[in-house]
This record gives structure tokens, sequence and C-alpha cells, in this order.
């Protein structure tokens, strides 16, 4: 019998409707450090496979790892979604 309180650890995919689409500014924060696919996953812990499906808006990645993300790449994830947010009214 299993319980409601069962977690994934499957990493959550992009929403269906209204997607947010941060890999773009996660890579180019990650391109401006001169960071590596390969050099951010071992800093933030995770495979380069991973981060490339974040950066290209494949997986969504946990808020915890999005912050691991952000605190490697100096930029703060409050940055991320007012820039998604810019992207929205010029669309």
């Amino acid at each position: 019998m299993t319980t409601g309180n069962s977690i994934s650890k499957r990493a959550p995919t992009a929403p269906k409707g209204k997607d947010l689409h941060i890999g773009a500014y996660l890579k180019h924060a990650r391109l401006n450090k001169h960071l590596s696919l390969r050099q951010l996953s071992e800093e933030v812990g995770c495979s380069e496979s991973f981060l490339s499906k974040v950066e290209n808006d494949k997986l969504r990645p946990s808020l915890s790892m999005l912050h691991r993300v952000v605190t490697v790449l100096d930029i703060s994830i409050g940055k991320l979604f007012i820039a998604e947010k810019d992207e929205d009214r010029k669309s």
C-alpha cells in the first residue's frame, strides 16, 4: 500500500501550458563565467546531460538544484524570473 506522501526522485519535466524558459539565461550566465558544462556540473553535483537539458528547457531543475546553479554562476533566482517576465512582455 502506498501513501500520498511519496516523492518522485525524477527531475520534473517542463510544464505544459505556461513554460518557464530560464535555460537560455542560465547558459548565458555560465558562458559569461567561462565555465563548461562539465565544470559547472562538477561544482553543483549533477551530470552534464542534466544541465544541458535544463539549458535547453527540456527539464526543470528542483529549487535546491537551481539555487546551487545560480550560486555558482553568481546570479539570483529572482533575476531569472524577472528576465523571463520581461521576455513575456516583448512577445
